[in-house]
């Protein structure tokens, strides 16, 4: 049967799978265990190729079902201590754990100071804008240590942003504290 109008075939398809739900439920449970190691195969294979929509999807999810995860995560960790803290430790122990604590808490102070823009400030980004000089001083820091400092301090309502960041040796960026840069006396 041809349909001139998609909107007809859409509504068409759309009463035959209500009508006939427990039939094609069926029928896919079995095709299913006939089938079971090309449908894993199948699944594993996709989850390879669309791990971001695998994130995004579990995003919205979170998102939408708030409560329900909250209680999920709480059952999780109630029923599994051991292994919560162990992730926890690998977590804050890797380079990516450290990072992102570092970030978490650099937009913590600034949300704390009510910095009025906030932004994400990668601190190799500010390493190489300023050629990995310190902004204070104007030598040479050391890429495993050194500080981003807030050119306007957000305690005077600089920015937390790449525009008002520069690298800074640590002892520079804690004489400077939360003065602007005129007003740091130099190091003899």
């Amino acid at each position: 049967m041809a349909y001139a109008n998609p909107e007809d075939k859409r509504a068409y398809n759309r009463a035959y799978r209500a009508a006939n739900r427990d039939r094609r439920a069926e029928y896919s449970r079995q095709w299913y265990a006939a089938n079971r190691e090309r449908a894993r195969e199948t699944g594993r294979q996709w989850r390879e190729a669309n791990p971001e929509r695998i994130k995004e999807n579990g995003r919205r999810w979170r998102e939408a079902n708030r409560e329900r995860h909250n209680e999920k995560s709480r059952r999780y960790a109630a029923a599994n201590p051991e292994r919560v803290v162990e992730s926890q430790r690998r977590s804050r122990d890797s380079l990516e754990g450290r990072e992102a604590r570092r970030r978490h808490e650099a937009r913590r102070r600034a949300r704390k100071l009510r910095a009025t823009y906030i932004e994400h400030v990668d601190p190799l980004v500010v390493l190489e804008l300023y050629d990995g000089v310190c902004g204070i001083c104007g030598e040479d820091v050391d890429p495993f240590d050194y500080h981003v400092d807030h050119i306007v301090p957000l305690s005077k309502g600089g920015f937390h942003s790449l525009t008002n960041s520069q690298p800074a040796h640590p002892s520079c960026n804690l004489r400077k504290g939360s003065k602007s840069a005129p007003e740091v006396p130099a190091v003899k």
